[in-house]
């Protein structure tokens, strides 16, 4: 609920330590919030944005992603799973998962690199323009002073002021507290549909 609070020890637009707080969205937020999203959805999608499902297939079109790098993408995924699974099983030796970590740490590095494009692709989509707008609505509402009042007024001013190192530990809080959200949502229609 909205009551539980996040403390964030962090510095003002004039260098002054300041404490702000994240709290959870309330429901009353999280239903505004998916009216938000739906509006700007829409809206992408009048304007001529494209869908998730159809971002593949563009790229593809463009150049963007072809088959080799597709190939790459899933050697890589293979093989985190492989050496995923090395490890869990156990009954090595400290140097042989050593090795083994080491070698994920790589292939972590490669699946980075592959999957940025893409990832900068998905903000050109309708969803991910829906869902950044989603984020943006929350964090306007969630992020609040040490009088428990949002620090923003508008997801206008929240825009205006979000690239701001101050709030980048804010924003981390707030997106991992989505996140926790979101996974339990999740986790209870899952059980709800397998009751």
């Amino acid at each position: 609920m909205a009551d539980k609070r996040n403390k964030i020890d962090s510095v003002d637009l004039e260098g002054k330590n300041k404490t702000v707080y994240v709290v959870e969205p309330s429901p009353r937020d999280s239903r505004d919030a998916q009216m938000a999203y739906n509006r700007i959805f829409r809206d992408a999608l009048e304007s001529g944005a494209i869908l998730r499902q159809k971002l593949d297939s563009v790229m593809q079109e463009q150049g963007i992603w072809n088959e080799t790098k597709q190939e790459e993408y899933e050697r890589v995924v293979t093989g985190l799973n492989d050496k995923e699974k090395q490890l869990s099983k156990g009954g090595i030796k400290l140097s042989e998962a050593e090795k083994i970590a080491k070698d994920m740490r790589g292939l972590r590095t490669e699946f980075q690199l592959l999957i940025a494009e893409r990832q900068s692709m998905d903000s050109m989509t309708a969803e991910g323009q829906a869902d950044n707008h989603r984020f943006n609505f929350l964090a306007a509402r969630c992020i609040r002073n040490e009088e428990n009042k949002p620090l923003f007024e508008t997801v206008d001013e929240y825009e205006e002021n979000g690239d701001h190192p101050m709030l980048w530990r804010r924003q981390d809080s707030l997106q991992k507290q989505c996140m926790a959200l979101i996974r339990t949502l999740t986790e209870i229609f899952q059980k709800m549909i397998f009751c």
